[in-house]
């Protein structure tokens, strides 16, 4: 009589197993995203639907993996199976789609079910790589979040005011996540909203959007409105390029999975946000407007690069490197560039160069009118202003 394979070592084959998969799923996916292999290549998806219709016919699978998994593993295997079906002509002849289309079904049909799988193999503690493949809504979000929130905290908020609005979107974000964490209905109809907006693995992990508002309670905390400015646009509009060029056209590998070309778009797009809302809102002349700008973007791009992912999320990591950076050279180097002592005035006058003074239904005389600094804040007479004399009256690092 064979001898029983022990619980561990049918552990171990299970990790083996689901591990070496997911890689192979993984792969793929990414391959998915970039330009050159849709258009030179088409999928290759033999060997890898084998592999996902033989691990559930194995038995240390089905006995030791949880029940989570292997109904998502089933999952994965009926969207492989539809994603032949798409790509195969019926008559046994050719494939009647070009590449990218080949390619552009298997996305769309195996993304989330291999999100569900590494979702659930990560909770079980097994290793799965990430995936960020670009999507086109999350960016849009990401970037009109965060110049939502700088044209606030400039044009409405008081330093105050950004402390109690950031503080309060932090704990509701984390109250979500101890509801996700608690509730599986709660977490399903999270992400049936926010499908469109989330990614690989925060079905099962912390949401990133809840690493960003406590990223941007800090900088109101921690730091004056133009650092915190400059780290913010440097997450909202710098990163989503480095996504979209690096998963796009990223072939020069820097570090880990980053790419040159994703690092060149971070520095090139924050650079260039940084000068219109320096220029814009602030009275500084080019010299400091535009060190400024190189320091954010050069500062965020490296943060980016080097962030120490999964310890540290890039949303809490980047925008607090930015600032601190920003607040480092204000502080030392302000003066020889025209801000003398780290000041950085703002300015009540939009001065768009001109570009404002021709617009129609008196756009252009509002541009340049003066705009009031922020009011007292906007908690004044309400049940909230009890918040204010217990609050800083500036960021630690004004």
């Amino acid at each position: 009589m064979a001898p029983m394979a022990s619980p561990s070592r049918e552990r171990k084959q299970m990790k083996s197993t689901l591990e070496d998969l997911a890689q192979h799923l993984s792969k793929i996916l990414k391959d998915a995203s970039k330009i050159r292999v849709r258009r030179s290549t088409a999928p290759d998806l033999t060997p890898i639907q084998c592999k996902v219709e033989a691990s559930l016919e194995t038995k240390v699978i089905l006995a030791t993996a949880p029940e989570g998994i292997v109904s998502a593993l089933k999952d994965v295997a009926a969207a492989m199976r539809k994603v032949v079906r798409m790509n195969r002509d019926p008559s046994g002849g050719p494939p009647p789609l070009n590449n990218p289309d080949m390619w552009r079904n298997l996305e769309a049909v195996l993304l989330e079910p291999f999100e569900e799988l590494a979702g659930r193999m990560r909770t079980a503690g097994l290793h799965v790589p990430q995936v960020r493949n670009f999507k086109l809504a999350r960016s849009l979000y990401h970037s009109a979040s965060s110049l939502l929130v700088v044209l606030c905290g400039e044009l409405l908020w008081t330093s105050r005011d950004m402390m109690v609005v950031s503080a309060t979107a932090c704990a509701c974000a984390w109250f979500s996540e101890y509801l996700k964490l608690r509730s599986e209905g709660f977490r399903r109809f999270m992400f049936s909203l926010l499908g469109a907006i989330s990614r690989d693995g925060e079905q099962h992990n912390v949401n990133s959007a809840t690493w960003y508002m406590s990223a941007l309670m800090c900088l109101s905390f921690l730091f004056g409105k133009l650092p915190s400015g400059l780290g913010a646009l440097a997450l909202g509009v710098g990163d989503p390029a480095a996504a979209l060029v690096g998963s796009k056209l990223g072939s020069i590998k820097v570090y880990g999975k980053k790419t040159m070309e994703g690092s060149g778009a971070f520095v090139l797009v924050s650079f260039t946000f940084s000068v219109a809302y320096m220029r814009g809102l602030y009275q500084l002349e080019w010299p400091a407007v535009l060190s400024l700008a190189a320091v954010a973007a050069v500062s965020g791009s490296i943060a980016e690069l080097f962030c120490p992912v999964p310890t540290v999320d890039d949303n809490l990591f980047v925008p607090l490197a930015t600032a601190a950076a920003v607040s480092y050279f204000l502080h030392s180097f302000g003066g020889a560039v025209g801000c003398p002592g780290g000041a950085t005035p703002y300015s009540e006058v939009f001065d768009w160069a001109g570009v404002g003074a021709q617009l129609p239904w008196g756009l252009g005389a509002l541009l340049y009118n003066r705009l009031p600094p922020p009011g007292p804040g906007i908690f004044k007479g309400t049940w909230l202003e009890f918040i204010y004399p217990h609050l800083p009256e500036a960021p630690l690092f004004a």
